[in-house]
């Protein structure tokens, strides 16, 4: 058995994730001091919840499985449980980042079930475009492109990675548009931004 931390609040309120000895994977959130997890819980036909992130309030964002074997993103709050997020149309989703505005970001699958960065408001997926680079005269031009989102802070600034012909690139994503970050000399070693403040 194993306990993964993924993220901790400024209450000192940890989430992540544990097995059972059925290797059934519960996202949790631990209470500073002793005591048992608040265990996240399980979608029907899932076997593993993953808890990736946890804001001021105490909600939590991450993936879970579903039935048919698919992933998909989630919101958990005490008062209201679990709430999974759509998709642009694919297989899979997963949620990355909250921020204490309550806006969620993550990585969503299209109808070609090709990765897309999202911002979820809460009612609705607002997809997160690719840089200019990665984007031909027919749109996306992609060599196994996909856009990814690790991070969100509390002005509304996403970080993660955008991918296209030429290779995978770090971008920050302010206002809707994806801004290059740089990289350390090599596209296909791109530096890969995971948490912004």
């Amino acid at each position: 058995s194993y306990t993964h931390p993924s993220a901790i609040n400024i209450h000192g309120v940890v989430a992540g994730y544990y097995n059972d000895p059925e290797w059934n994977d519960y996202g949790a959130i631990w209470q500073p001091g002793p005591g048992a997890p608040t265990t996240l819980g399980l979608q029907p036909g899932g076997v593993y919840t993953y808890a990736e992130d946890i804001n001021d309030s105490g909600a939590v964002v991450g993936s879970t499985q579903i039935a048919g074997n698919q992933d998909r993103a989630f919101v958990w709050t005490a008062a209201g449980g679990i709430t999974v997020l759509p998709t642009f149309g694919g297989t899979f989703a997963y949620g990355s980042g909250i921020n204490n505005q309550g806006l969620v970001t993550g990585t969503a699958a299209n109808a070609d079930d090709s990765g897309r960065a999202f911002i979820w408001d809460g009612t609705s997926l607002q997809e997160l475009p690719p840089h200019p680079s990665n984007v031909g005269s027919n749109g996306y031009s992609f060599i196994s492109g996909s856009t990814t989102a690790y991070a969100i802070n509390d002005h509304g600034q996403v970080v993660g990675t955008s991918s296209g012909l030429n290779g995978s690139i770090p971008v920050v994503w302010e206002n809707g548009e994806a801004i290059f970050l740089g990289d350390l000399g090599n596209f296909d070693l791109a530096l890969q931004p995971r948490h912004l403040h």
